[in-house]
């Protein structure tokens, strides 16, 4: 039934495309737009990295719509430049044949789509905006009025703008932002000084799991150790999810308190209060350069050039291995980044390393 039905919404689309056919290098009168909706339904990383996009659109005065999906939803709360969310439970067929009837009754006057796949284009096609920019992969950007080609070589934050700049759309500034959400529930006891948020963590979404991005525990313990030794205090920070291995942590560095989040508002509170926080490459880094904490990145699958954190305050240490990187744009759709089953280039990432890195941050002196 619910193939029936996305067949009959893409049929639709395509009459309407084929309707529209002048539509093709559509000139965008700037003022006719109002009010603009963003498709990005995940992930935490994904979404921070469209926050400067994202800031383009508020700075020029639209109103500015955000649709995600429920376990990113917090995340989007913390946003400053969206003014309202759409939420859906998750990316099947069934759930965003059923958001249709809301997002059209908004009449938006542009759709921008920061997916790459057709079916996304489709669905902001049947939404009814007169303008939709997008990705045009592999061709697949048929539905859009103003199509950026998708180059795998460049920064995740840096492609979502050039989406909006084919759009028309003027960019002042390029670093990801999100605000800490405050009376989140936690009690924090925190030391005095300095303090270091480590997070082990990470790896796992709902739909991906890729624990090959995970620093190797022995190697924070090893941390941990450098850390006290200058009296900067370390928390292990993490969520449910990163329980175990905290507790591995723990078995070996008994004495370091795991700061136990329940949801994402909660995690972004507990990292603000931290002086420099330390993680591999996922969602809570992400947060941290946004958040504006000092951030140190630990990179091996994933390519520090394409999806690193960016500013005078994050530094990536990207171990290159001679299979590294192995999650790119090119191998996500394919899912063949899990493959892997010895992450060496996590593994070879020093402990003395990011210490040595850690230092020159704090010696900056500015959060």
């Amino acid at each position: 039934m619910v193939r029936l039905r996305f067949q009959k919404v893409f049929l639709t689309a395509k009459i309407k495309y084929q309707a529209e056919t002048t539509v093709k290098g559509l000139q965008m009168d700037i003022k006719e737009i109002k009010k603009v909706l963003v498709i990005k339904l995940c992930c935490i990383g994904d979404i921070i990295q469209a926050t400067p996009s994202l800031r383009a659109l508020k700075e020029a005065g639209y109103e500015v719509h955000f649709l995600c999906i429920k376990w990113v939803s917090d995340l989007v709360d913390m946003v400053p430049f969206i003014d309202r969310k759409y939420v859906v439970e998750s990316q099947s067929a069934s759930e965003m044949l059923k958001i249709i009837p809301a997002l059209r009754r908004e009449k938006y006057d542009m759709i921008i789509n920061f997916h790459r796949d057709i079916k996304s284009n489709i669905f902001a096609a049947v939404l009814g905006a007169k303008y939709r920019a997008g990705f045009n992969w592999n061709n697949k950007g048929v539905f859009l009025t103003h199509k950026c080609e998708f180059d795998p070589s460049q920064h995740e934050a840096l492609r979502y703008l050039s989406v909006v700049k084919t759009a028309g759309f003027k960019v002042n500034e390029d670093h990801t932002q999100i605000n800490a959400p405050e009376n989140t529930g936690i009690n924090l006891n925190l030391a005095a000084g300095l303090k270091a948020g480590l997070f082990p963590g990470g790896g796992k979404n709902p739909g991906t799991v890729m624990v090959t991005k995970r620093w190797p525990v022995s190697k924070f313990a090893a941390l941990i150790d450098m850390l006290k030794e200058k009296n900067i205090t370390p928390y292990i920070l993490g969520g449910e999810i990163d329980t175990d291995v905290a507790e591995e942590i723990i078995k070996l560095r008994p004495d370091v308190k795991f700061l136990k989040t329940a949801d994402l508002k909660q995690l972004a509170y507990v990292i603000s209060k931290m002086d420099v926080f330390v993680a591999g490459d996922t969602g809570p880094l992400h947060m941290a350069a946004a958040l504006g904490v000092k951030t140190i990145g630990l990179f091996g699958p994933s390519s520090a050039d394409l999806v690193g954190v960016r500013g005078k305050n994050s530094v990536n240490i990207w171990q290159r291995e001679k299979c590294s990187p192995c999650y790119i744009p090119e191998t996500v759709h394919k899912r063949e980044f899990l493959k892997c089953t010895d992450n060496i280039c996590m593994k070879n990432i020093s402990a003395e390393t990011v210490y040595a890195e850690i230092t020159k941050l704090l010696q900056k002196g500015e959060k």
